[in-house]
């Protein structure tokens, strides 16, 4: 989101907050509050050992998230035919896969 906003829209946001916030405001992604959640979910993993939150975020992963990654990678797929978007597009579907193999979706 930030190379984006960075790149295409010439805006200077520096955390990952204020860049969901603007990607909100710029229409490139639904639902920004969501994307909150993935934040404060993100910064929860780097400190819990706790075997229930850690499921509880990897069910988020499997249910909500990934839907939104692949809505956000629709929408600037469409705002932009730039190469660099398409390999983007690519380098995420092999994330996909090996964060979420057990989803059973094809991605």
């Amino acid at each position: 989101m930030k190379k984006y906003l960075d790149e295409n829209l010439v805006l200077e946001v520096y955390s990952p907050r204020s860049v969901i916030k603007e990607s909100y405001k710029q229409d490139l992604i639904e639902n920004g509050e969501l994307w909150l959640d993935i934040l404060e979910d993100r910064n929860l993993t780097s400190h819990t050992y706790d075997e229930n939150t850690a499921n509880r975020i990897k069910d988020n992963i499997v249910n909500k998230y990934v839907l939104e990654f692949e809505k956000f990678i629709k929408n600037i797929l469409y705002e932009s035919s730039d190469l660099g978007m398409i390999v983007t597009k690519y380098m995420f579907r092999i994330i996909l896969i090996s964060i979420v193999p057990w989803t059973g979706r094809v991605v």
